[in-house]
């Protein structure tokens, strides 16, 4: 595993993409928010696998966004055991914000907060 892999996925680079997607979500309703990549070394049966168990969680808030967000995950950590969590964090975190920054429905300043909650709720869900 080379040093820029570990790199991509330091907790404060996730941090730093989740607000880059924050202050893109505070920009014009032109400019389109900007998701964080999924991570470049994942397997397309994981990509598929991780955006179909987050699109479960949708656009839900408070116990319920807790409860769904512990349950994909817990999910997801069954389904792929040898995925590292930091690499399950950023393909999950990446798909969440795809999926919320293609929904038109939904207003920007409420996506901002759905990404702070949904950060907040998988980096839970996460720990041991």
């Amino acid at each position: 595993m080379s040093i820029h892999y570990l790199h991509s996925f330091h907790p404060r680079r996730l941090a730093l993409q989740a607000l880059s997607c924050l202050l893109a979500l505070g920009a014009p309703a032109a400019q389109a928010m900007d998701c964080p990549d999924p991570p470049k070394q994942q397997q397309r049966d994981w990509d598929t696998l991780v955006r179909t168990e987050v699109g479960r969680i949708g656009p839900v808030r408070g116990a319920e966004l807790e409860a769904k967000v512990k349950n994909v995950t817990q999910d997801l950590l069954v389904k792929l055991p040898n995925a590292d969590k930091l690499y399950l964090e950023q393909m999950m975190f990446s798909a969440y914000c795809s999926a919320l920054r293609d929904d038109k429905s939904v207003s920007e300043s409420v996506k901002a907060r759905q990404i702070l909650d949904y950060r907040r709720e998988l980096q839970k869900a996460l720990k041991p």
